[in-house]
């Protein structure tokens, strides 16, 4: 249950794929080498598909330490952050996801990039389909209601390119 997971850090799919495709895991009490961070990124850019990646019954009761590997301290924001906030935040710092945590560290959910995006452009376009003229963004730190629309006949292209001028 994610609502009482408390967040410990970060580690990226692909970290989890690189190690899992160089098969360094080990049986509970077992020690192993960290592995070189030349290792982690030798498949960069282009890291193996999780589908490729075959596991014995033997290698499924094994364990990885994910916490010499994860990032401890992960950008997170609370699930009351207004979105403009959360879109700002993945303008400007380059994120790709960004973990949602209640005030006692509780793990509530984690949003993508590509989720924004989509959410915040579809919540503009429905907001511009009941309007009847162009979009004026009033304030750009100010919550999506605060987006008026005064054209029906802008494209969800014209929408995004000024919204995305005004971030």
């Amino acid at each position: 249950n994610l609502t009482q997971t408390i967040c410990q850090g970060l580690i990226l799919r692909s970290q989890i794929v690189t190690i899992l495709k160089k098969e360094h895991f080990r049986d509970i009490g077992e020690q192993i080498e960290d592995m070189k961070y030349s290792e982690l990124t030798e498949f960069y850019p282009r890291y193996p598909d999780i589908d490729d990646i075959t596991l014995t019954v033997a290698d499924q009761n094994k364990v990885i330490d994910c916490c010499i590997y994860m990032n401890p301290s992960p950008y997170t924001v609370s699930p009351h952050a207004p979105l403009t906030k959360v879109f700002t935040l993945f303008r400007s710092l380059g994120l790709r996801h960004l973990i949602v945590v209640n005030n006692k560290g509780e793990v509530e959910g984690m949003i993508t990039r590509a989720e924004l995006q989509e959410h915040y452009l579809e919540r503009v376009y429905s907001m511009k389909k009941e309007a009847d003229s162009s979009v004026i963004v009033s304030n750009p730190t100010s919550d999506l209601t605060s987006i008026q629309h005064h054209s029906a006949s802008m494209s969800p292209s014209s929408i995004r390119s000024k919204i995305l001028h005004t971030f």
